[in-house]
């Protein structure tokens, strides 16, 4: 008994996907997902260099203003941004400041900081503005004749001829580790920023 193939009708379409179409369409959106990913990730990394810079004119201007204007300004840091402070010689105290450009500023990113003063590394993780500062302006421990509710205390000072504490002031962003900046100065000269790219 003999069995004859049917020739398939000219007009008869397939329906449905083929394995192929479906591992293409797959790859498509994986590709789509990553360079969305990574533009994004890319925005968040411009928008932090952008933050340090501006961190480091802001410095700048604070040395600026503390020689023309023969006045001692101090900067206090923490994970949550930073304050500009001046030294008030009558009462001998610091108070803060709030003329643009010299105003309190708050990071817009998860920002961990790591300040090191004469080679004193300082956590600023849990540390507010309005904390008690480890360091004295001048980069020492605390003056044992200070009041103890004292709180607004500077990390670095900044001296009418310009002169700064040494300082080098690590900053990243929270939970990443692929790129670390670095803003650093002997007191002396310019306020170095470097950028550290870190190998996964």
């Amino acid at each position: 008994m003999s069995h004859r193939l049917r020739p398939v009708p000219a007009n008869h379409q397939q329906t449905g996907f083929t394995l192929i179409e479906i591992m293409l369409v797959v790859v498509i959106i994986g590709f789509m997902a990553g360079m969305a990913t990574l533009a994004i990730g890319g925005n968040e990394h411009r928008a932090f260099q952008s933050e340090v810079q501006a961190l480091q004119l802001r410095l700048k201007a604070a040395q600026d203003d503390a020689f023309f204007q023969q006045r001692t300004l101090g900067v206090k840091f923490s994970n949550k941004g930073y304050e500009f402070l001046q030294y008030q010689l009558g009462s001998k105290s610091w108070s803060l400041l709030k003329t643009p450009p010299l105003q309190a500023r708050q990071f817009e990113l998860p920002t961990e900081l790591e300040l090191t003063l004469n080679g004193i590394a300082l956590s600023l993780e849990t540390r507010a503005n309005d904390d008690n500062s480890e360091i004295n302006a001048l980069g020492g421990e605390l003056n044992e004749n200070q009041e103890s509710e004292e709180k607004t205390v500077p990390d670095l000072v900044i001296l009418a001829d310009g002169e700064m504490s040494a300082f080098n002031l690590r900053l990243s962003l929270s939970g990443s580790t692929a790129i670390e900046h670095r803003l650093r100065s002997d007191g002396f000269s310019s306020i170095v920023h470097q950028v550290i790219r870190h190998e996964r």
